[in-house]
């Protein structure tokens, strides 16, 4: 993991986004406001749809909901990074249970999975010759995804 996105501190620390697992999308709406909202859509599979909020210029974040429920976070950043040992610091404070043994780096995506098998992490990052121009973090906590993420995981990081 070369760079990360400052986006892991902004607004996983202080807007505690991570929270917003499980919420209903009333609650993830209040909480974050309509106005934010860029796109309501239906999801990929049967029963899950999803909001694309504009946090701020730079930052956006995408809820997939299963039923009513947020299921899975998708954050965004165009801009700014942080170190490679200010992320590890941040990973061991708050996703304790994601540890460096049980992640895979392919490419641009590292994937961690946690040690009870219930949420994944995967995390875009930037190329450094500017042509993948996002860095986003996913969190899945929904069985199905799980399992779908898990499965790609295994497949490619062995």
């Amino acid at each position: 993991m070369k760079k990360t996105a400052l986006l892991l501190l902004t607004l996983l620390l202080s807007l505690g986004a991570q929270a917003q697992l499980g919420k209903t999308k009333a609650d993830v709406l209040a909480h974050w406001g309509r106005e934010k909202v860029l796109k309501e859509s239906p999801g990929a599979r049967p029963g899950y749809s999803a909001l694309l909020l504009e946090l701020d210029s730079t930052r956006y974040l995408q809820v997939t909901f299963k039923a009513e429920t947020a299921v899975m976070l998708s954050f965004m950043h165009t801009d700014s990074t942080i170190s490679e040992q200010q992320y590890k610091a941040y990973l061991a404070e708050n996703l304790g249970a994601f540890s460096p043994q049980r992640s895979c780096q392919l490419g641009a995506k590292t994937y961690l999975i946690d040690g009870r098998k219930n949420q994944m992490v995967v995390q875009n990052h930037r190329d450094e010759g500017g042509a993948y121009p996002l860095i986003s973090l996913l969190i899945a906590a929904d069985p199905a995804l799980v399992k779908s993420l898990q499965s790609r995981m295994e497949g490619v990081c062995r």
